[in-house]
């Protein structure tokens, strides 16, 4: 590599390590990105961008731990100058595929159904261009009705690094519908109608911290603990 030519950071994040592997061999042959850091799935992709801060995130955009649209929002928030690359392995990626994770804020959709060499061109292009990042568009929030329980806050922060309703009862030690009951406690107090609105609304309150249970609520191979 040149040492007079900038190089841009790049974070590679999917849960198929040979694919990581992979694309990490081929852009390691580039001059002009250079893969900082790699991980398993949306959590680590995540992590890993507000460790290293890289010009261009490479995730899978069938990441559903966070889900995409609040993975890109929370890289937004941590590393503000990010552009986040959706992968996906459609043969061919067509405009009905692309436009919501491009509404979600993802700076381009790229198939890894093409040749590897085209793949870094892309990413170079990317961490290149002086286009300004597409922000995602932002989520509509209720108005809060009122103040959440201590009980509420653990189902809560549990079902930010994605855990089940089951997965909550046993690690409370409660019944799966005492779980639900409180989610649907949740979702009315916080005035949202989704895990991932009660997550975004959870954070603008101050009532959880996205990027300590992101780094706390993972194991290494990016599943929840």
């Amino acid at each position: 590599m040149n040492p007079e030519t900038p190089t841009y950071g790049i974070v590679l994040a999917d849960d198929n390590t040979v694919m990581v592997e992979a694309l990490a061999e081929v852009l390691g042959r580039s001059e002009t990105v250079e893969v900082c850091a790699t991980g398993g799935g949306g959590c680590d992709a995540i992590i890993l961008a507000r460790a290293f801060q890289p010009r261009v995130l490479v995730v899978s955009a069938t990441s559903d731990t966070p889900p995409f649209g609040a993975l890109v929002r929370l890289t937004a928030q941590f590393s503000p100058r990010t552009r986040v690359v959706a992968t996906t392995h459609l043969v061919a990626v067509h405009d009905e595929d692309k436009q919501p994770l491009l509404n979600d804020g993802a700076w381009a959709v790229e198939s890894l159904n093409q040749p590897l060499s085209r793949f870094l061109k892309v990413v170079e292009d990317i961490a290149v261009s002086s286009r300004r990042p597409r922000r995602p568009h932002p989520p509509q929030r209720n108005k809060p009705t009122g103040p959440v329980s201590p009980r509420e806050l653990e189902v809560l922060e549990l079902l930010v690094v994605g855990k089940t309703n089951a997965a909550i009862a046993r690690e409370l030690s409660i019944s799966t519908g005492t779980v639900k009951r409180h989610v649907v406690n949740l979702y009315t107090k916080l005035g949202v109608s989704s895990r991932v609105a009660a997550t975004r609304q959870g954070a603008a309150l101050g009532l959880i911290d996205l990027g300590t249970y992101s780094r706390t609520g993972t194991t290494g191979d990016g599943h929840s603990s």
